[in-house]
């Protein structure tokens, strides 16, 4: 379950599948700057969107980085994020996201509960 499968029927489910990401920067009060850039995501069907954090942005910043920003243009406000901390990024399609990584962490409830291997990463000809 991803942001579009979700914008399309509605919330009947739970997202899925989160990618862990982590602020490195901190450039002007109402941006940060995360280690998630289009190497993590996929942006086929949109942007990803920040976990319990709906008044947030994301937009890739190139390969390895993103920044999160306000969503309403013109406010100024300081962004609720310090560097060293971790965001989860809800993906807008699963699929060409899962194909960027070599490894699903499954995580429940503050614990790694399982890690397993994307097989078929790679495997297209």
């Amino acid at each position: 379950m991803d942001t579009d499968y979700r914008n399309a029927l509605g919330p009947v489910y739970s997202n899925a599948l989160t990618i862990l990401s982590t602020v490195i920067s901190r450039p002007t009060p109402d941006r940060v700057i995360i280690d998630a850039g289009l190497k993590s995501l996929s942006i086929d069907s949109g942007m990803a969107e920040p976990k319990g954090q709906p008044e947030l942005a994301y937009q890739p910043k190139g390969d390895e980085h993103g920044a999160l920003s306000w969503k309403q243009e013109g406010v100024s406000a300081e962004l609720p994020l310090q560097i060293g901390e971790r965001i989860e990024l809800i993906p807008s399609h699963i699929d060409t996201t899962i194909n960027l990584h070599d490894t699903y962490y499954a995580y429940r409830d503050g614990v790694i509960e399982a890690i397993w291997p994307v097989e078929a990463r790679g495997k297209v000809q």
